[in-house]
C-alpha cells in the first residue's frame, strides 16, 4: 500500500511565530504590535496609619526587605504623602543638598510614605530602622525635615542613650579623683543616692553638665577636689558670667554641691546662702 503523505500547510496559513498566538488560538495584539505586556499600576498600601486608630501595644517594624539595593516595589502615594515629599524635594532644593544625599533622603522618606501614609506623624524608631539596612540614607535630614514639619515621633530610648553617652563623655574628660565626685552627683540625679529623690533624665543632667563643665576645667587646675571649693570660688564664678547664664550656673552648682553633701563626699556646701 501507498505510504500516506504529510499534510502540508500553505505558506500564508502556516504560523511562523507560534510565540505570537495567544493561549486561546488567537493572535497576540500585543506581540504583534511589538509591545510589552503592562505592569499592574501599584495600589495604595494596606497599612496606612490612622491617626483615629489608637494603638493596642507597641511593636517595632521590621524594614529588613528595603536592604541596600533592592528593588522591591513600592505603594503608590497617597495625595498627603505627595504633598510632603515635594515639600522635602523643595527644602532639599533651596538648601543646596548635593545629589547623592538628597536622593538617598528622600528614597528613605518615599519607602516610609508609601507604606504609612502621611495621615499621623512617623516614628523616629522606623526611620532609624529604614536606614540601618540602606547605607547613606540621609537619616539626620529626614528627621530634622519631619520634626519641623510637627511630623515626627522622637524615640525617648534614642535619646536617652545619646544623653548618656554626651554625660559620660564629659565627665572622662575630667581628672580622675573631680569625675568621680560628679559620677557621684549624677547617681544621685538618677535617683540612686542614700536618700529617695525623683529621677531626672540624662537631657536634664546633660544641661546641667554644660553649664557645669567651663568652672570645672578652670577649677581644675587649682583644685584635686571639689571638697577644697570655697564659697569665695562660687562667687567668683558667677560675677565672670552675664545675669543669665550666672543664674544657670549657680542653680547647677546648687544642685552639685546639695548632691555631694547628701552622699557625704564634702563636708559643707559652699553654695549655701549664694544668690542673684
Amino acid at each position: 500500500m501507498p505510504k500516506a503523505a504529510p499534510l502540508t500547510l500553505h505558506a500564508k496559513r502556516a504560523n511562523p511565530n507560534p510565540a505570537t498566538t495567544a493561549v486561546d488560538g488567537r493572535p497576540d495584539v500585543q506581540h504583534q504590535r511589538g509591545l510589552t505586556p503592562r505592569e499592574p499600576k501599584p495600589k495604595v498600601s494596606l497599612h496606612l496609619v490612622d491617626p483615629a486608630q489608637p494603638e493596642l501595644f507597641h511593636v517595632r517594624r521590621d524594614w529588613q526587605r528595603f536592604a541596600a539595593g533592592t528593588s522591591a516595589p513600592l505603594p503608590a502615594l497617597t495625595p498627603g504623602a505627595e504633598a510632603l515629599l515635594e515639600l522635602f524635594h523643595q527644602h532639599a532644593r533651596e538648601h543646596g543638598w548635593h545629589a547623592s544625599p538628597r536622593n538617598s533622603a528622600a528614597r528613605s522618606l518615599r519607602i516610609v510614605l508609601g507604606w504609612l501614609g502621611a495621615d499621623a506623624p512617623i516614628r523616629e524608631e522606623d526611620i532609624r530602622a529604614l536606614t540601618e539596612n540602606r547605607r547613606n540614607a540621609g537619616i539626620r535630614r529626614v528627621l530634622q525635615f519631619l520634626g519641623a514639619h510637627n511630623m515626627l515621633v522622637t524615640d525617648p530610648e534614642h535619646h536617652g542613650e545619646a544623653a548618656q553617652r554626651a554625660v559620660e563623655a564629659r565627665i572622662t574628660s575630667l581628672p580622675t579623683s573631680i569625675s568621680n565626685e560628679i559620677r557621684c552627683w549624677v547617681k544621685v540625679m538618677r535617683g540612686q543616692g542614700r536618700l529617695p529623690h525623683p529621677q531626672f533624665p540624662y537631657a536634664t543632667i546633660r544641661s546641667y553638665l554644660n553649664c557645669l563643665r567651663p568652672v570645672l576645667m578652670t577649677w581644675t587646675q587649682q583644685v584635686s577636689s571639689l571638697r577644697e571649693i570655697t564659697p569665695d570660688d562660687i562667687q567668683a564664678a558667677l560675677d565672670d558670667r552675664p545675669p543669665v547664664t550666672a543664674r544657670n550656673l549657680l542653680s547647677a552648682l546648687h544642685s552639685l554641691f546639695r548632691a555631694l553633701k547628701q552622699e557625704r563626699v564634702i563636708f559643707r556646701d559652699p553654695t549655701r546662702g549664694i544668690s542673684l
